[in-house]
């Protein structure tokens, strides 16, 4: 799924497990982070909740899931790519609305 966001011209960075996305997260700064449901150990639910926990700026896309709540986006399976670089698009524009906001303020 990398190669196509990377098309986009959105920087990617990948993990195998939800514990190690944490881990990214604490090293470095993302604007989003997108997790899937299946594999094994920590579950998605509960590393995007760590995840917002750690920086509420982060927006965390699960794949597979769905009713997280307001602050956590979800796409069912079988996984839409198409729904999902719009949904990065949102995010990605929202952030940006965000940032002009908080200069324009200064």
């Amino acid at each position: 799924m990398h190669a196509p966001l990377m098309d986009e011209g959105w920087m990617v960075e990948c993990a195998d497990y939800p514990a190690d996305a944490i881990r990214l997260v604490m090293r470095k700064k993302f604007g989003a982070v997108i997790l899937d449901s299946g594999g094994f150990g920590l579950d998605a639910r509960d590393a995007a909740v760590i995840i917002r926990n750690l920086n509420d700026e982060i927006r965390v896309i699960v794949l597979g899931e769905n009713g997280f709540g307001p602050d956590i986006y979800s796409l069912e399976k079988p996984l839409d790519l198409v729904r999902l670089k719009r949904m990065i698009k949102g995010i990605s524009a929202h952030r940006k609305s965000l940032k002009s906001t908080l200069k324009s303020n200064r």
